[in-house]
């Protein structure tokens, strides 16, 4: 009788292993060396469908298994996807989530994750660089549950969102900072003129109230979403510019050259913009003046974007899926948390951002 039980035991979970779900990723290749064998043979890769197959849940172990045989990197985001789908027991403290963030904000995915996570050893998080546009298409598309992302939803992506159990929410500002040379005498821009010059119709300062030199125009990676945003805003088509791959190479090449100009956010200006010390011996950020008439020319100082006085505001949001998992939106709340000195409000606020659930005060002139 006991030898009976014992083999019904075995067949019944024999059973149940050959019942558990599958669960797939496209994967275009699998990379050289990769091979799934002992606990790892209910992985599998079907070469004709092309994808990254595993049978029933991939453990935090078995995923670290995963990651250590290639550094491939579509390998390793099939990895983090079959990961992040399949684990069914998320909480505060134990999850996965492959997070997208638009480059123009990926700093603060950074200082997010790594606060985040302090003191959560079963909880991991990757983050991509992916344009704003790319990764909304991405969760909308079941290929990611979180993006971080700027300027919001467009209509079309709003209707789909709707149907897709998306939600997208605002914790945070930025600005766009217009940065020049120390020794350049320019101080002020009204909007038309930003946008005259990164349009290119604009090629010397001494058309803008500046010496008569010709302008040395520099712009952000292309999957940065503040070049959307400028074409967008300003209603104009980007001029072909020197390509800078981080705002610290932007920095470094304005204070070489007296002709230079770029953008950074409120991060980058941050020692500028200080209002106690502020550093002018780098760079310097311009005032920018809405083209209103009596229009006042504001710095992109923290109390003037929350106030909206200062004309190029980017908005940032969290996008994650919300009937995938509760990670995201476990994720999502520290972001718009403000309760300690560690959350998501209080990163922004230290970083020189603009929270929304923090009050900023400033009294400094304009």
């Amino acid at each position: 009788m006991k030898n009976q039980i014992v083999a019904l035991a075995l067949g019944c979970a024999a059973l149940l292993t050959g019942c558990r779900p599958e669960t797939s990723v496209k994967l275009e290749r699998l990379p050289d060396g990769v091979s799934f064998v002992g606990k790892l043979d209910k992985v599998r890769y079907d070469a004709t469908q092309k994808a990254l197959i595993v049978k029933g849940e991939l453990t935090m172990e078995e995923y670290n298994a995963l990651v250590s045989m290639s550094g491939d990197f579509e390998y390793r985001k099939a990895v983090d996807r079959l990961y992040e789908w399949t684990n069914k027991e998320e909480n505060v403290n134990r999850g996965h989530l492959r997070m997208l963030a638009d480059p123009a904000v990926y700093q603060v995915a950074k200082q997010m994750k790594q606060n985040f996570l302090s003191g959560k050893t079963e909880a991991t998080i990757d983050i991509y660089p992916e344009k704003t546009r790319n990764a909304v298409a991405a969760v909308l598309n079941d290929e990611a549950r979180f993006a971080l992302i700027i300027g919001g939803l467009k209509p079309d992506e709003w209707t789909m969102a709707q149907k897709k159990s998306a939600q997208v929410s605002r914790f945070g500002r930025d600005a766009i900072c217009v940065v020049v040379n120390p020794k350049n005498p320019i101080e002020e821009l009204r909007l038309s003129q930003v946008g005259e010059i990164f349009s290119g119709k604009v090629t010397n300062w001494a058309l803008v109230g500046g010496k008569p030199m010709n302008i040395r125009l520099l712009l952000p990676h292309e999957q940065d979403g503040r070049r959307d945003y400028l074409e967008d805003t300003l209603g104009i088509k980007l001029a072909k510019a020197e390509t800078m791959v981080t705002e610290n190479a932007t920095l470094e090449a304005i204070l070489k050259d007296s002709s230079a100009v770029g953008i950074v956010g409120m991060a980058s200006a941050k020692p500028f913009l200080n209002d106690k010390s502020p550093d002018t011996t780098k760079f310097k950020v311009l005032r920018i003046r809405a083209n209103e008439q009596g229009a006042t020319a504001v710095l992109p100082h923290q109390a003037y974007v929350a106030q909206s006085k200062y004309p190029l505001i980017v908005d940032i949001y969290s996008f994650f899926r919300t009937n995938l998992g509760g990670f995201p939106l476990i994720v999502s709340a520290f972001m718009h948390s403000s309760q300690k000195d560690t959350d998501g409000q209080a990163i922004l606020m230290a970083m020189g951002l603009v929270p929304t659930r923090v009050q900023i005060q400033f009294t400094q002139s304009q």
